[in-house]
């Protein structure tokens, strides 16, 4: 079937740009092995951080334009999609780097961009919050940041792109693509099904599989795949209203690399999720088989132990989850179109913090595999880059 332009993955990335390409009056088809939010990849559960804080200016100002993204997604689909819960950063990690940033260097940025924020010191966060930060953390507190209900944002924005004429292809995977000699014609993609797609132009957002899409055109890239816990807490119903979002920096301490990151309270009984933004090498591979599905027990344990040492009313934990991330050497997105062919859009490398900025991600995807302009330069997130090194296999 000729399938137009054709996306291959249904979670955060493959949605928006289905969304985008669909609202451009482009016809497309999208390509999930499963079903959006599934379980087993990068854009599975209910939510996820929303910030401007960031070390880097370059997402900083893409924090920016999502927000505005979103909230006129919200107003068009009548969903609330973003709480303006605020977020708070503390820890005594100072100015080391990690996968997050650190805390002097999204003040530096927020200052620079004139976004507003407070800083309190470790007395007024644990008067403030049932924290108990270390002595000498220091603090930085958006109040515009929040919590991004990711599971709505992925069933809107597909909903969106389905009444636009877009069709989902669900529980299919894609078993080979191939380039024709001759630039005109079709990319072919074909399905575990059976079932052959003629494609006009190709978007790959497969996340953790990327590569394995990418071997099928003779290239990789480089990219290694996290199994990163992540948990529900039980907490005392009387605190539960007055928990923060949060994200603790602390300096890392043999196997604790000292990254912790919590939501507010929910449901009821009332749970907060939870987790390390760290990995085990024993958590890690380049192959998504090669992940294990079970969580790391020694990293579940210094998460029970952090949760202890600095939160006050945590009762125990209820469930454990393990959740791929796809990383790249400098924690920066992959967002092109493949040199030898520009019908070919990658995004790649979400690193656990892509989910925010889905609607400009979406935009910029559409954008260049159809050959428009972007509205945003796209230069810092080329697959050319060193450390992303594309390359034939």
């Amino acid at each position: 079937m000729n399938a137009g332009i054709v996306v291959v993955g249904g979670g955060m990335a493959g949605c928006a740009a289905a969304w985008a390409l669909a609202e451009a009056g482009e016809a497309c088809t999208v390509v999930e092995s499963a079903h959006p939010g599934n379980p087993g990849g990068g854009s599975s559960g209910t939510s996820r951080m929303f910030r401007r804080m960031y070390s880097d200016p370059y997402y900083a100002r893409l924090a920016q334009a999502s927000l505005d993204a979103w909230r006129r997604l919200e107003a068009d689909s009548r969903s609330t999609l973003l709480d303006d819960c605020g977020l708070l950063f503390f820890g005594d990690r100072g100015a080391e780097d990690s996968i997050e940033g650190n805390i002097p260097g999204a003040r530096r940025v927020m200052r620079e961009q004139s976004l507003p924020f407070d800083e309190p010191d470790a007395a007024s966060i644990a008067a403030r919050w049932p924290l108990k930060p270390p002595g000498k953390a220091e603090g930085l507190f958006e109040a515009t940041a929040g919590t991004l209900y990711s599971r709505r944002a992925l069933e809107v924005m597909a909903g969106r792109a389905v009444r636009a004429g877009t069709v989902f292809l669900n529980n299919e995977t894609v078993v080979a693509v191939r380039r024709p000699a001759r630039r005109r014609q079709p990319l072919e993609v074909t399905l575990k099904s059976g079932r052959a797609l003629e494609a006009d132009r190709l978007v790959l957002a497969a996340g953790a599989w990327t590569n394995r899409l990418l071997a099928h055109l003779g290239l990789r890239v480089r990219m290694e795949l996290w199994g990163m816990l992540w948990a529900y807490y039980a907490v005392d119903p009387a605190l539960a209203a007055h928990y923060p979002q949060w994200f603790c920096f602390t300096p890392p301490r043999g196997a604790d690399e000292g990254l912790y990151y919590g939501f507010p309270a929910d449901g009821s009984p009332p749970l907060i999720k939870t987790g390390v933004d760290w990995c085990p090498p024993g958590m890690r591979a380049t192959d998504p088989d090669g992940l294990p599905a079970a969580p790391d027990t020694e990293v579940a344990r210094l998460l029970d132990s952090f949760l202890r040492t600095h939160l006050v009313g945590v009762r125990g934990c209820v469930s454990r989850h393990v959740s791929p991330y796809a990383m790249t050497t400098d924690n920066g997105f992959i967002l092109d179109t493949l040199p030898s062919d520009p019908r070919i859009a990658v995004f790649a490398g979400d690193c656990g913090h892509a989910f925010k900025f889905a609607p400009v991600l979406g935009r910029l995807l559409a954008d260049l595999v159809t050959g428009r302009r972007p509205a945003i330069d796209p230069a810092p997130l080329r697959i050319t880059r060193t450390a992303v090194a594309l390359s034939a296999v």
